[in-house]
């Protein structure tokens, strides 16, 4: 038989997980804004860009590694905001239509509660880690790409002085 505090326990954890996907969500729009700034102002200097690479001779598959890994980011992380299944503890019309004549005692009522918040949670938790995969591949991406360009202006800042 679950007790209150068990079932407070239980729900607080599946609470936990409602957190998280929030969290998720939240940075998940931080990186398709970053990525789209970014995006946007590789684009809108594209020809300067090439420009200037060419009279360096640096090499224009750099900034094309760079905006693949850029795009690539961009996949994930759209892939990370698509719609999740995520599960609810219970549906309470079909509850209340379980009581029938009597409703349940409050043992058995919190026994069956503490069931569909376990499967809830773990379906949810499920959910949360495959989304935060998507988004550390992102975020791994997104550092790839600025470290390259960060890379690629500091040998054009040494190579334009020389």
């Amino acid at each position: 038989m679950a007790s209150k505090t068990q079932f407070d326990f239980f729900k607080a954890v599946y609470d936990e997980e409602i957190r998280v996907h929030s969290e998720l969500e939240s940075k998940a729009k931080l990186y398709l804004t970053i990525i789209t700034f970014y995006l946007g102002a590789i684009s809108f200097k594209i020809n300067d860009l090439v420009g200037v690479t060419q009279r360096l001779q640096i090499p224009i598959t750099l900034l094309v590694a760079i905006a693949v890994i850029l795009i690539l980011a961009f996949l994930f992380t759209i892939g990370a905001m698509g719609i999740r299944k995520y599960e609810r503890i219970c549906d309470l019309e079909t509850v209340i239509r379980s009581f029938g004549e009597a409703p349940a005692k409050d043992n058995d009522f919190l026994d069956e509660g503490l069931v569909n918040l376990a499967v809830a949670t773990n379906r949810n938790a499920s959910q949360n880690n495959r989304v935060g995969t998507l988004l550390q591949c992102a975020s791994v991406l997104i550092f790839t790409a600025i470290s390259l360009q960060l890379g690629v202006l500091l040998f054009m800042v040494f190579k334009s002085r020389t």
